[in-house]
């Protein structure tokens, strides 16, 4: 182990140069339509059947993106879109040869659509190709909307209001879509908006586009939308959004431990848009009761887990806090350190101020907020601000700085900048994105530190292939952040071939070598994950077979004890592993998920099982079960573990949902149950609820360890 050395500079003259053989800069033609306004506003019933939709624009020239890239579609699509001065509107017409073929089996809001047909909307208000929305309605009325960040990335956890509504008849489907203007930012000034559409023909995994036509680019890629032009006189009324809410709730036993009385806590979100692209928003008493509860997961590394925010006030806006461009930790902001203690109790958070939006080519994001005390740890002030100016055709800069550690005494700060070079322009389409970022951290408890990372992302057909380089020092530590591992260097890459057959029921073979190396900062091997290779097949109905396997290298320099009474000792370890991964389907109404992994792990043996079974039994019902099973042999030790979860949910409407969650994971040894219940009495206006049970074995019987009854009412008001 000694004579290992990591240079972290070695690979990047290869992978340039593969680019540079693939592609010459080219130019991209990007369709347009002009728009007019509508004196009559459309029912929104989906029926198209309103005078305003026949002299509305008409977009019918669609592309096939899958199967066959540039061939005409198989099923005739058209888009009719028109506005007034407070809303979008737009109307879809999706015919079928076979109706009955049309798979809608999905009305939840905020739910995963890709069981069904469906049709999505992007939107480009500021036309800066930097950062956007996303719609999306399936043929049984399913809503869903996101804020498109990074260019491509879709974050489905914000919310707008908005009304979607979607019918099947006897030549296929149709669809209507209003979208207020108060629920976007936009520039009142301008006339352009970027704008894409498409419709995905599920049983066929057909997918087509008006303007996007890449096949390794969603719709949702933003250097990809065409253009509609002609908006004038949009307005957003006076900018002020007022949602009172009030939360009851009766709580007995579980971390925060309740007396079994009723709690009421009333509290309220005001915003203000000072301009149009620029928000404030004040908020009092903030209450997540109705936010989904996490997924249990059981660590079997040393190493902390992140998990993805999914409370309401942090997704919005969301965009214009993130930092860098990579998925992966570290963070410079890691909304999920507000508001929660380390063991994931809530926190309250007692008033804050958020500002966000955009003044020109700029972006602006800052909160300021109040926490209340939690154990041994004093109230405190938490303030993050974000900064991004747009460079070049696609590119940005920009500054971020963080005060605050909700999870330490003493004052920390943290500060950085970033560049995200972007450019479609490649030939065919290609695209290839470039980030560098660096961070510096000021804390009591650790001292002062940095951190700093280069990536390159070519993510083409059908070569692709990426390339990141980074360094974390030893006390690094971003106390609005996170960063589950500091004193090392890191370097991962991909490189990845796709084909895609012209006949047969092989729609995609794919082969990926992805090497993971991290030294320390003296250059020592530290970790190695090296898939060498993936392979994975995929079949015109949408089935998918992956064959991977993986070498190992860990050294631990102390010993790691992985369960009670398992301890690794210090060494270095090699070891390989195999997998094999089969997914069915979506579009069938029963999908199997199963993944097997198996071979060597530090001085044994493990071999894993994941898998689910989820029955689409109906656009009113849905049901899974599902879990992970690991079970390890070492030579001090042999132990497993595994995680069951079950979830099922109850569609009345697409505006009346009743969902269960149950949960139970060999680590703590407790069952979860979390029942909830929405009703969407209009977009914007909501009843929530929820009920939390916990239950543990005791003595062979199961005993209730926690109760929480929630019940919550929020409502919005615009001026």
């Amino acid at each position: 182990m000694r004579g290992m050395r990591l240079n972290p500079t070695r690979g990047s003259a290869l992978l340039l140069s593969l680019i540079w053989l693939t592609g010459w800069l080219g130019a991209s033609d990007r369709p347009t339509r002009p728009l007019a306004a509508t004196e009559t506003a459309p029912v929104i019933d989906g029926r198209l059947d309103d005078a305003c939709w026949a002299r509305a624009t008409v977009i019918s020239d669609f592309q096939q993106i899958e199967p066959r890239r540039g061939a005409a579609p198989t099923e005739f699509t058209e888009v009719r879109v028109t506005y007034d001065a407070d809303h979008l509107y737009v109307a879809f017409r999706c015919d079928d040869r076979a109706p009955a073929e049309i798979r809608a089996r999905q009305m939840q809001h905020d739910s995963n659509n890709d069981s069904d047909d469906v049709v999505r909307l992007v939107l480009d208000t500021f036309h800066r190709e930097s950062d956007g929305y996303f719609f999306e309605l399936s043929a049984a009325g399913g809503r869903t909307e996101g804020i498109v960040e990074n260019k491509t990335e879709v974050r489905e956890e914000w919310d707008a209001i908005w009304r979607g509504v979607s019918r099947i008849g006897p030549a296929g489907w149709t669809a209507e879509m209003m979208i207020p203007l108060k629920s976007l930012a936009f520039d009142p000034a301008g006339t352009a908006w970027g704008f894409d559409v498409e419709r995905v023909i599920r049983r066929k995994q057909e997918i087509v586009r008006w303007s996007g036509r890449s096949q390794t680019r969603p719709v949702s890629s933003l250097s990809d939308l065409g253009e509609l032009h002609g908006f004038a006189g949009l307005r957003q009324g006076r900018g002020i959004d007022f949602v009172p809410y009030a939360s009851v709730t009766w709580a007995t036993g579980g971390p925060a431990a309740g007396d079994g009385r009723f709690k009421l806590k009333p509290g309220f979100d005001l915003a203000w848009h000072i301009t149009p692209a620029l928000a404030a928003t004040l908020t009092v008493n903030t209450d997540f009761a109705e936010s989904e509860a996490d997924q249990r997961e059981i660590n079997l590394t040393r190493f902390s887990l992140s998990l993805p925010e999914k409370r309401a006030f942090f997704l919005q806006d969301a965009a214009l806090f993130s930092f860098g461009n990579s998925g992966d930790p570290p963070f410079g902001f890691y909304s999920r350190r507000i508001g929660l203690a380390p063991d994931r109790t809530p926190v309250d958070i007692q008033a804050g101020v958020k500002v966000a939006g955009r003044l020109g080519r700029v972006s602006l994001a800052a909160l300021d907020l109040q926490v209340a005390a939690t154990g041994a740890l004093a109230a405190k002030n938490l303030f993050v601000a974000r900064t991004k100016v747009q460079v070049l055709a696609e590119s940005s800069a920009g500054l971020l700085v963080t005060r605050g550690d909700p999870s330490a005494p003493g004052s920390n700060t943290t500060f950085g900048a970033d560049f995200n070079y972007h450019t479609s322009r490649l030939s065919e389409g290609r695209t290839l994105d470039l980030a560098a970022w660096v961070l510096g951290s000021d804390s009591d408890a650790s001292g002062r530190d940095t951190a700093a990372a280069v990536q390159l992302d070519y993510p083409n057909e059908p070569l692709e292939g990426s390339l990141y380089l980074g360094r974390y020092g030893e006390k690094f530590d971003p106390g609005l952040g996170f960063a589950p591992r500091t004193g090392i260097y890191e370097a991962r890459g991909t490189l990845g071939w796709t084909w895609r057959p012209a006949h047969g029921r092989w729609r995609q073979f794919r082969a990926e070598i992805k090497p993971e190396l991290v030294a320390d900062l003296t250059g020592r091997l530290e970790s190695v994950d090296f898939d060498l290779p993936m392979i994975e097949w995929k079949t015109n109905a949408g089935d998918t077979l992956k064959l991977e396997h993986t070498a190992f290298l860990e050294r631990l320099d102390e010993p790691f004890e992985i369960a009670d009474g398992v301890v690794i000792a210090p060494g270095a370890y090699r070891w390989g592993r195999g997998e094999i991964e089969i997914n069915t389907s979506s579009a069938r109404a029963l999908g199997v998920a199963l993944k097997v992994k198996d071979g060597g792990f530090y001085t044994g043996h493990r071999r894993d099982y994941e898998g689910t079974l989820a029955w689409r039994a109906s656009r009113h019902f849905f049901a899974s079960l599902g879990g992970e099973w690991s079970d390890i042999r070492l030579t001090t030790g042999g132990f497993t573990t595994w995680v069951v979860r079950f979830q099922a949910r109850y569609l009345f409407s697409p505006d009346l949902s009743l969902n269960a969650l149950t949960q139970y994971d060999s680590d703590s040894g407790i069952v979860g149950l979390n029942l909830r219940l929405k009703w969407t009495v209009q977009p914007g206006n909501e009843l929530f609820l929820v009920w939390n049970q916990g239950y543990a074995e005791e003595n062979n019987r199961w005993r209730s360890t926690s109760t929480q009854l929630t019940t919550k009412a929020a409502w919005t008001l615009r001026f």
